[in-house]
Formats: structure tokens, C-alpha cells, sequence
């Protein structure tokens, strides 16, 4: 009985990937700023061009980000699906990238808390 409580706090009270994941962030091999707010929408920040888009968690360690885009001639929304990894201050994704009417791509990316 002991056990049990004693492993129902730990993990009640231990951080999951949701908490995690909401935060400032800096893309390693770009320095893009990426903000994941708790209210599930999602700031891109890179050369003075900032994006929104939204994100919402597919299960325990998967999320799907959607993010509109222009590719003329018209508007369409890029989504992003992430299996996240967290380390510390460190966050892997490695992604499917798909785009309406092009290939789909996959793409690791490294990211590191901003504080």
C-alpha cells in the first residue's frame, strides 16, 4: 500500500512531456525562437519573421504542430507531427513534415530552453 502512494506522488507530482513542452525554445543548428504557450497555440520566431500556428498532443510524447503557410498561389497549412525526447533543458523531435499537394519530408531538430 506504501508502494503504491509512494509511486502515485512521484509521478503526480514529476513533470510530464505537456508541462514540459510549453516554453520558450532556440532551434540548435538556426537560432529559431519557438514559444509553445499553454493554451496550445505557437509562436515561430526567425530573421524577424514571426509565425503562429497551434499544437496539440497526440498521446504521452507525440504532439502535431499546424502551421499556416503561403504557397503561391494559394494559403495551406503545413503539419508537423514530433516524437519529443526531453533531456534536461534539451528537446528532440523528430518529425514528419507534411505539406498538402508536395512529398512528405522527415527532419530531426535540437532544441534548447530558453531561460
Amino acid at each position: 500500500m506504501l508502494v503504491c502512494l509512494a509511486l502515485f506522488l512521484f509521478t503526480s507530482c514529476s513533470p510530464n512531456n505537456r508541462d514540459l513542452f510549453v516554453g520558450k525554445w532556440r532551434v540548435e543548428k538556426d537560432g529559431t525562437l519557438v514559444e509553445y504557450r499553454p493554451d496550445g497555440t505557437l509562436v515561430f520566431t526567425s530573421n524577424g519573421v514571426t509565425v503562429n500556428g497551434t499544437y496539440k498532443f497526440l498521446d504521452s510524447s507525440h504532439v502535431s504542430l499546424e502551421i499556416p503557410m503561403h504557397i503561391p498561389p494559394k494559403d495551406v497549412t503545413m503539419t508537423v507531427i514530433s516524437a519529443l525526447q526531453f533531456s534536461g533543458d534539451d528537446l528532440e523531435m523528430d518529425s514528419t513534415i507534411k505539406v498538402p499537394d508536395q512529398p512528405d519530408q522527415t527532419d530531426h531538430v535540437h532544441l534548447t530552453r530558453v531561460k
